[in-house]
């Protein structure tokens, strides 16, 4: 999946959120989380949707911090629309 050929939508801010992304409700074995989403960045997926009660958000929040701190990688933080429930 080229992110070029996903549809985004704007809010009222301005902002683009793509309008597919990664759910990761399922995704809690921390080992497998980081090949998980880097395969989910190199495909084209911008958007990261997670929660509290999946019990992952700490984990998606230090590989993406290490993304974008590694000079080799260009996204950045702009680039990454994350979601998350309050429950």
């Amino acid at each position: 999946m080229s992110s070029h050929l996903l549809k985004s939508f704007q809010l009222n801010n301005r902002v683009l959120m793509p309008s597919v992304g990664l759910g990761t409700y399922r995704v809690r074995d921390e080992a497998e989380l980081p090949k998980i989403l880097q395969c989910a960045l190199d495909s084209g997926y911008r958007l990261i949707d997670t929660a509290q009660v999946y019990r992952n958000e700490a984990a998606i929040g230090s590989f993406l911090h290490k993304k974008f701190t590694d000079p080799s990688c260009s996204l950045v933080r702009e680039d990454i629309f994350i979601t998350s429930q309050i429950v």
